[in-house]
């Protein structure tokens, strides 16, 4: 992954991972990237999203990357705060080894 992907990606876990801390638990939140455009109102996504279900991820079809972050059904939990903070922390590490 290049340095900007990796920069990108650790910006965009830090900015989820910062709004749920604000929210209260269990709170169901929806993640976009700009260029996904709804056929329908998010709202009647919650009607297909398991009650214990955490973090939904968009299928992906390229092979070497099956989840797609541009759109995310999360539930506010401690474990979803957790994952975030890794996520940062991981993509930051891998921005350290691209930069050297």
């Amino acid at each position: 992954m290049s340095a900007s992907y990796n920069s990108a990606t650790a910006s965009k876990a830090g900015l989820i991972g910062g709004y749920l801390k604000s929210v209260p638990d269990d709170t169901m939140v929806v993640f976009t990237d700009l260029d996904i455009v709804p056929f329908g109102p998010y709202s009647q996504l919650r009607d297909f999203v398991p009650a214990d279900r955490e973090l939904t991820f968009m299928y992906n079809t390229i092979p070497k990357e099956p989840a797609n972050t541009g759109f995310m059904l999360i539930r506010n939990t401690p474990n979803v705060r957790g994952f975030m903070d890794l996520w940062k922390e991981t993509m930051e590490h891998q921005l350290q080894l691209v930069s050297q």
